[in-house]
C-alpha cells in the first residue's frame, strides 16, 4: 500500500515504477529492469507481464460482464478465450464473486466492483505486488 498526502508524488511514484511515466532523472530499476532503456514495446510487455493494476474508479467495461472484465488482460496476452474464461471464473470465486460473474458492471455494488479490480489484477500473475495465496 503507498499512503501519503494529496500532491507528495504516489500517482507519479507508481506511473515511473509501472513504465508509464519516465523518471526526469537518476536510474529507475523494477525487477531487474531498467525501465528508462526500454522501448515502448518492451515497457508494454513488461507492464502486461509483471504488473497488476487497480485504478482508483476502477475502469471496468462497461459493456463486459465481470467475467469479460477480468478476462481481459488474459486475452490481451493472446491467451485462448476458453483458457481466460475458465481462469477468470477460477479467480472471481477466489475473491467471492462467483455468483456475479454475469453481471454488468453497472449492476455491481461499490465493493463488487473493487473486487473484479482486483481480479483484473491479478488474473495474469504479476511479478509485482502479487499476495501470496
Amino acid at each position: 500500500m503507498l499512503v501519503g498526502p494529496s500532491g507528495c508524488g504516489k500517482t507519479t511514484f507508481v506511473s515511473i515504477i509501472s513504465a508509464m511515466l519516465k523518471a526526469d532523472s537518476g536510474e529507475c530499476l523494477v525487477l531487474g529492469k531498467e525501465l528508462n532503456k526500454l522501448s515502448t514495446e518492451e515497457k508494454n510487455y513488461f507492464r502486461s507481464y509483471s504488473i497488476g493494476f487497480v485504478f482508483q474508479s476502477f475502469n471496468l467495461l462497461p459493456a463486459l460482464t465481470a467475467l469479460e472484465n477480468v478476462a481481459v488482460p488474459l486475452l490481451i496476452q493472446g491467451v485462448k478465450r476458453t483458457t481466460a474464461i475458465k481462469e477468470a471464473k477460477t479467480m472471481l470465486n477466489t475473491v467471492g464473486l462467483g455468483s456475479r460473474i454475469h453481471a454488468l458492471s453497472g449492476e455491481l455494488s461499490g465493493g463488487e466492483k473493487q473486487r473484479v479490480a482486483i481480479a483484473r489484477a491479478l488474473i495474469h500473475k504479476p511479478k509485482f505486488g502479487l499476495p501470496p495465496f
